[in-house]
């Protein structure tokens, strides 16, 4: 029997940063970043203003600032839908 290998991808990601935004789950959501970046998954617009939005939505506005700060180093530009999220 063979078994099947799923890989995370971004988009997988990006719905559950989503999940994490819409209950004020900060906290995963910098775990799930960390995760992806270990496991070589790209973020791209929408992972940034998600993660960007959980923080913002709980209150954590060092967090949120924080992490427009390193999208610039991973060569993703912040969009209006980021900055409006923060």
């Amino acid at each position: 029997s063979t078994s099947l290998l799923l890989q995370p991808s971004t988009v997988s990601y990006n719905a559950v940063l989503h999940a994490c935004r819409q209950s004020s789950a900060w906290r995963p959501v910098l775990a799930l970043l960390a995760d992806m970046a270990e496991n070589d998954v790209r973020a791209d617009a929408i992972t940034v203003s998600t993660a960007v939005g959980a923080c913002g939505r709980a209150q954590r506005w060092q967090e949120a600032l924080w992490l427009f700060r390193t999208v610039g180093g991973n060569g993703l530009q912040p969009d209006l839908q980021s900055f409006g999220a923060a």
